[in-house]
């Protein structure tokens, strides 16, 4: 009888022994599973930044790409006005020395003409003094 007593304290002591281990170890697992839940969050949110860096990197080289091209652009721009500039004053220039030997040739013509009118009028008036 007291074996049996015995015997059903230890079934007894046993069987919560096994509860209670059951139960630690049930803990230690979840503490473990949790921890990593934690580890994995913490690698989440690194790759996440890494990826959110790298996404700002790439649009500020993007942003600064368009701001060279727009400033490549414009510079362009600006030296073809100045090219088209210059161009429109060197054939302004151009023009203005042309008219100038233009009106220069006309200024000897007139000379030229003036003195063989003035020859001309000279050898009639001689002419009609020696018919005389």
């Amino acid at each position: 009888r007291r074996n049996e007593q015995a015997q059903a304290a230890f079934d007894s002591w046993k069987t919560e022994s096994e509860a209670r281990w059951r139960e630690y170890k049930r803990r230690g697992e979840l503490a473990l599973e949790a921890e990593l839940v934690r580890e994995r969050r913490i690698e989440d949110i690194k790759r996440l930044d890494r990826e959110r860096q790298k996404a700002l990197a790439s649009k500020a080289m993007a942003e600064k790409r368009d701001t060279d091209k727009a400033q490549a652009r414009a510079r362009r721009e600006k030296s073809q006005r100045d090219e088209q500039r210059q161009r429109k004053r060197a054939e302004r220039a151009a023009a203005a020395a042309q008219q100038e030997r233009t009106m220069q040739q006309l200024r000897q013509q007139r000379q030229h003409n003036e003195a063989y009118v003035h020859t001309v009028r000279m050898w009639k008036t001689m002419m009609h003094d020696e018919l005389r």
